[in-house]
């Protein structure tokens, strides 16, 4: 009875249940906790990838040399509607592209301290 009032059966409902249809309530409460944990883990990825993209446009035009492109936060928010796999391909693409701005970024920020 615990874990039934745990997923949401109404104490009511649960004497009238068999504990085949309990079973069954219970994966359809699993499967709906997964469900929530997918989407939110996916919601904190797509907003670690929009925080990749404001420190690029902040820090990395900061500390990268004046000859190079400097990056401008998305005007529109990402497109959701992707396929998954393109979607992964173009968010991985993004990142790498993230990673070795900063990093050009950093070492031309060393660089020119070692220079005085």
């Amino acid at each position: 009875m615990p874990y039934a009032i745990s997923i949401g059966v109404d104490l009511g409902a649960f004497w009238g249940l068999t504990p085949r249809s309990l079973h069954i309530i219970a994966q359809g409460y699993d499967i709906a906790l997964k469900r929530h944990i997918n989407v939110q883990n996916a919601m904190a990825h797509l907003q670690g990838v929009y925080i990749c993209e404001a420190l690029e446009s902040t820090v990395g035009n900061r500390l990268s040399d004046k000859t190079s492109k400097k990056h401008k936060y998305p005007d529109e928010p990402y497109d959701l509607n992707l396929d998954g796999k393109k979607a992964e391909r173009e968010q991985e693409s993004q990142l790498q592209l993230f990673a070795a701005n900063l990093n050009a970024a950093m070492n031309n920020f060393n660089l020119s301290k070692e220079q005085g």
